[in-house]
């Protein structure tokens, strides 16, 4: 049968999805690799490619608030520092799970609106039903008799918030789910629909949609007071929104991701095996045959990751009690609890800074890969990110220069956050993108849970509970990044800068 793009795209073979004897996933990559070799992808204007990635939108804007305001909302119902790690595992546990799994059911799925769209409009609908719980997780509590002592501490009164923390880990949980459906796919459909000469611009773009996004949402973690009419807590407000933005920001990419259907015979190549089982087998496959040069980059992207979470979950608990010496378990209302309270929206500050850094740097970024390449370009911004990690436990920052030195964050995180991901569509450009783009998040969430439990240890033997110490960790990964960034490939680039910088 003809494989190119003019075939059918439902075949009338009477053979089943099992039937073709594919033995790996590698061969059935490489198969659907040499069936698209001829077809041309053409170049998509700025704007298509705004309207492509802007899904990722929804994504970031989740994150941003989640992040921001998630560990002072869950200290200030009483919970520990020993504990808090536990619950952030949600991220990364559905990360690791989720995001490959959905990969190689997008990879094989059929439906008629092709093969990321539907997990990306399911995924969206997710994120708001979390962000529901969320937003409603105190005044249900309130309605169980816990009262509003439990967000509202007083002096003396031990707070007793077990169903509100408990609706608040159940939202938490279900909101990263719902992120790494979405996350995947989105993903996945800039590395189908956009040709390789053109995907270092298509992951720029991307990732200043979620440094905007981001940018957007710490700035209104800044500036809404902490009490809202009507909403009350600016925590509630801030996921009401979301469920009002996400549903706008995915719908440029499920009007303008024009995906082809997916065949019998193609959908056969995206995967060796059916059913739950079939899934982790291919994802276990995919971890053991990965390409090469998808191994490299995943270890480095792992490393970078690793480095760079301590600052994404803890910038605003740092800012409150390292900065601003505050107490999110004092009254409500006393100096040290009011300081904290300060703190975090400062440190809410600092990230929209660090978005609007990596948002400015975005524009900019793929003219230094053509000029230096992606190697130079990698180590360079990983380098000096070692550097500022340092910079916490060496002086001893006031709120300007603090917020300043998270902002600077924002090149590498922009980076890091686009040239990986460009890697990896250049090398694959197959059957399986969205299974090993998935797998490229396993390595970034992995990678979570270790810098954060590497952070947390550091902060306790070394800091005594400063986490300032815990951010001084990702130094130590940069170093090994930085050391192993020479040994990925380069990848192809039409631009004329980028060979004469290359070949000379």
């Amino acid at each position: 049968m003809n494989l190119s793009e003019k075939a059918p795209l439902v075949s009338d073979s009477s053979e089943t999805l099992d039937s073709i004897p594919y033995t790996s996933l590698k061969s059935a990559d490489e198969d659907y690799k040499n069936s698209k070799r001829n077809v041309e992808k053409p170049d998509k204007t700025t704007l298509e490619l705004l309207g492509l990635t802007s899904s990722l939108a929804a994504v970031q804007f989740s994150y941003a608030i989640e992040f921001a305001f998630g560990t002072p909302w869950f200290r200030e119902r009483g919970v520990s520092y020993a504990v808090i790690p536990f619950i952030w595992l949600a991220g990364p546990f559905s990360g690791f799970i989720v995001q490959p799994v959905i990969g190689v059911w997008s990879d094989r799925c059929r439906h008629p609106w092709g093969k990321r769209r539907p997990f990306i409009f399911t995924g969206a609908l997710l994120i708001v039903f979390g962000m529901l719980i969320l937003s409603t997780a105190d005044p249900l509590g309130s309605l169980f008799g816990e009262g509003n002592v439990c967000h509202s501490p007083v002096e003396g009164i031990e707070p007793h918030c077990t169903i509100t923390v408990t609706l608040g880990v159940l939202g938490l949980w279900i909101l990263n789910i719902a992120i790494n459906v979405v996350q995947g796919p989105a993903r996945a459909i800039v590395a189908d629909l956009v040709n390789t000469e053109q995907q270092t611009k298509a992951n720029s773009i991307l990732t200043g949609v979620m440094g905007l996004s981001n940018l957007f949402g710490n700035l209104l973690g800044r500036f809404v007071p902490a009490q809202v009419p009507v909403f009350g807590t600016n925590f509630r407000f801030l996921f009401s929104l979301g469920m009002i933005l996400v549903p706008l920001s995915v719908l440029p990419t499920l009007l303008l991701g024009q995906e082809r259907p997916l065949g019998r015979h193609l959908a056969s190549m995206a995967s060796s095996t059916s059913g739950i089982l079939g899934v982790f087998i291919d994802v276990w496959r995919s971890f053991i045959s990965m390409p090469k040069e998808m191994s490299k980059v995943s270890l480095v992207y792992f490393l970078s990751w690793a480095a760079f979470s301590p600052f994404q979950f803890y910038t605003t608990d740092w800012m409150g009690k390292s900065v601003m010496h505050g107490d999110p378990q004092k009254a409500t209302g006393s100096l040290q609890r009011t300081a904290y309270e300060e703190g975090v929206r400062i440190g809410a500050l600092a990230l929209a800074g660090l978005s609007l850094v990596m948002t400015l740097f975005s524009t900019v970024q793929t003219f230094f890969v053509e000029l230096l390449g992606v190697r130079k370009v990698y180590g360079m911004s990983q380098a000096f990110f070692g550097l500022l990690c340092l910079i916490p436990i060496l002086v001893n920052l006031n709120a300007v220069w603090a917020v300043i030195l998270v902002s600077l964050l924002g090149i590498h995180f922009s980076i890091f956050n686009a040239l990986p991901f460009a890697l990896v569509a250049s090398v694959l450009d197959g059957a399986n993108t969205g299974l090993y783009m998935g797998v490229l998040n396993a390595a970034c969430v992995v990678a979570q849970v270790v810098g954060n439990f590497a952070a947390g240890g550091a902060s306790d033997i070394f800091g005594k509970g400063d986490i300032s110490f815990g951010m001084a960790v990702g130094a130590l990964f940069s170093v090994v990044a930085v050391l192993l960034i020479p040994l990925m490939a380069e990848p192809y680039s039409a631009s004329p800068a980028y060979q004469t910088a290359t070949q000379a």
